[in-house]
């Protein structure tokens, strides 16, 4: 996958989507599949850490471990899987909710993406993207483009699962 930079032409945006997305559903494997679409998500969009949840369980992560997601993170996920909407932080320090209960002086200012993948089960599975904001936080035309992987993401996933109902059959 090509590196969007946030200053990236609308056509190297499309043309990298084109790319993470021609890679989903390589692999029908219902483990791997997850793994897949943070990995792809998160290069997409230049995050360093994130993860796939769906309903208290965490199926697959990108340098974050389940043990590093705190309250105020959860807080976020639990938002967007009950509204149904994405959700953009600019910076952890002015969007207080975010920041950890206690934070240490180690702490540093992050930018956050999060959005659901809508399916046609009753639980939805959500995306959590973070980068520091040393790096440059996200924008509006990321989240546009995630929305856009998520929604091919959506059913790479749901393709998984069928395989994966039709081999156990």
């Amino acid at each position: 996958v090509t590196e969007v930079l946030p200053y990236a032409s609308t056509y190297e945006r499309l043309a990298a989507l084109y790319k993470a997305t021609s890679q989903l559903g390589v692999s029908l494997g219902f483990y791997e599949t997850p793994r897949q679409i943070v990995r792809l998500a998160a290069h997409l969009v230049g995050a360093e850490r994130g993860l796939l949840y769906q309903s208290k369980w965490m199926s697959s992560h990108h340098n974050i471990e389940p043990d590093d997601v705190d309250g105020p993170t959860m807080e976020l996920i639990q938002e967007t899987s009950h509204s149904g909407k994405p959700l953009l932080i600019l910076n952890t320090i002015v969007h207080p909710r975010s920041l950890p209960d206690q934070p240490s002086e180690q702490s540093e200012p992050r930018t956050i993406m999060v959005t659901p993948l809508q399916s046609k089960e009753d639980t939805p599975w959500v995306l959590y993207l973070e980068r520091y904001l040393s790096a440059g936080s996200f924008s509006s035309h990321d989240l546009a483009l995630l929305e856009a992987f998520t929604d091919q993401a959506r059913v790479a996933l749901e393709n998984a699962q069928v395989y994966g109902r039709v081999c156990i059959e």
